[in-house]
């Protein structure tokens, strides 16, 4: 059993510059593969602005977490000086549909495998779209569906709430588990300021969802 995250850019149509947008989404990327979210070649870009990867059920609502704070803080403009001119100027944000179920071989690219995860992703991308949601999870399991709708629902309510700060601090919790020091020296501000901002953010009822998601994603799993 595996997670499909299909996603694609909100208003990608009004994005200044389209490649920084590609390039400012394969840095978001690499960083997932780089801290073991997902696997190297587990994901992909087609149509320019949408996306799809490959990962284990339990880290799917955290990856998925940790792209929106990513997208939506402007991360990449905190890159290399080497890069940084490559990408985005503008905070952008992402829908995200998450597909949990069994998978067939898993092809290269991506895109050409099969199975029921990523028929749930596919399917639930289009659907949030018309509903005007931003995050939703899927399984072969009604009742399960019907908690995590529930999760889904208010976590979008709390991400909807972050700041470009806020989520700039919830992205450097999540991907890499720092300390507020650790965050603050990176982002060049104090550690009250960091505190300040994960407080705004919710961050301790956004890692009671993420538990309440892991356990019961472990659940089915075994």
């Amino acid at each position: 059993m595996k997670a499909v995250i299909t996603g694609d850019i909100v208003n990608s149509t009004y994005i200044s510059d389209p490649a920084k947008m590609i390039r400012s989404l394969k840095l978001i990327m690499q960083r997932l593969v780089e801290h073991g979210y997902v696997r190297a070649g587990r994901w992909e870009i087609f149509r320019g602005d949408s996306f799809q990867l490959v990962t284990e059920p339990e880290k799917s609502l955290l990856i998925a977490l940790i792209l929106r704070s990513g997208f939506r803080g402007g991360v990449y403009r905190l890159a290399s000086p080497l890069v940084v001119e490559d990408m985005l100027d503008e905070s952008i944000d992402v829908r995200l549909s998450i597909g949990i179920g069994g998978v067939g071989e898993i092809s290269d690219p991506i895109s050409e495998s099969y199975g029921e995860a990523f028929t749930l992703s596919g399917k639930m991308l289009e659907s949030i779209t018309d509903e005007g949601l931003r995050l939703i999870v899927v399984t072969p399991d009604a009742q399960l569906n019907v908690h995590f709708e529930m999760i889904c629902r208010l976590t979008d309510i709390i991400i909807n709430g972050w700041s470009e700060n806020s989520s700039q601090a919830v992205y450097r919790n999540l991907l890499v588990g720092e300390t507020q020091r650790e965050t603050a020296d990176f982002l060049g501000i104090s550690q009250s300021s960091v505190q300040n901002r994960l407080k705004i953010a919710h961050m301790d009822e956004v890692r009671y969802l993420l538990n309440y998601f892991k356990d019961q994603i472990i659940r089915v799993v075994r």
